[in-house]
């Protein structure tokens, strides 16, 4: 029984349907460059009608925002948003589909064992994250071409895009973990929907308020999109906190899995 091709088959339809939600809000978003950057004056004088704390909240920084990436970077908080709902339903359903389906019991009957069907579900969730992500990053240096973005600096992208990759494996460790600490999921939309639009929400707070202590709380003020297309610094311990927090709720998710105890259907 090779349970991460069958997890690749029953997600596929998932994979097409974000590869086109993603792409569909990168492109309406990339759509709205030309009209900025055509007319530089004129939007810089309507953005700074913003009061500061409003444009620092929401990722608008003046200095970079009307060269490709200072607006990419802009725009990415919300193209993250949305990865990040895709991310933590696949965690959720990862784990959680025998046990709403109620054949948890059967799966383990078959000759594997729990860690054997961990390792493969989270490889195959993995390899569907990295594959849609894999094709946005396609989509979206496309969109900017077509857009008229001009020259784009490669390794500023790529470690724009890589920060992506990196919070969509958070909310999918996240989702996995609670999947496994809740008994009962009553929809998936939903649970994911209320813990990233919630985090999204810490993280706006944290930046309005300039208070640093509550940027831990919430991955997506992990990395400044804005400042590291300024500076081209990150601040790295935000990004090692991201890695071993992802690591350390998938290990936890791990211990729950191997160690539950499975109702038998009567």
């Amino acid at each position: 029984m090779n349970v991460y091709k069958k997890e690749l088959r029953f997600m596929k339809s998932t994979m097409l349907l974000w590869v086109v939600a993603l792409g569909l809000v990168m492109v309406m978003f990339t759509a709205l460059y030309p009209a900025f950057s055509n007319d530089v004056e004129t939007s810089k004088r309507l953005l700074e009608q913003f009061p500061p704390q409003i444009r620092h909240m929401l990722g608008l920084s003046l200095s970079v925002f009307f060269t490709y990436l200072g607006f990419y970077a802009y725009i990415f908080s919300y193209i993250t948003l949305a990865g990040g709902v895709m991310a933590m339903n696949m965690g959720l359903v990862m784990l959680a589909r025998e046990q709403q389906a109620k054949t948890t019991d059967f799966l383990l009957t078959k000759p594997v064992t729990r860690t054997k069907l961990f390792g493969a579900k989270l490889a195959a969730v993995v390899s569907a994250l990295v594959g849609v992500w894999s094709v946005y990053v396609l989509m979206a240096y496309g969109a900017a071409k077509l857009f008229g973005a001009g020259t784009i600096d490669s390794e500023k992208y790529l470690v724009l895009n890589g920060v992506f990759l990196l919070l969509l494996i958070w909310f999918m460790a996240l989702g996995m973990l609670v999947s496994q600490l809740l008994h009962k999921i009553k929809s998936v939309p939903a649970l994911s929907l209320s813990f990233v639009f919630g985090l999204f929400v810490v993280g706006l707070i944290s930046a309005l308020i300039g208070e640093e202590k509550m940027r831990f709380l919430s991955p997506f003020k992990y990395v400044v999109y804005t400042d590291y297309v300024a500076n081209g610094t990150i601040d790295v311990p935000y990004v090692w906190l991201a890695v071993a927090s992802s690591v350390a709720m998938i290990v936890a998710a791990y211990v729950v899995y191997v160690r539950r105890d499975v109702k038998a259907v009567v």
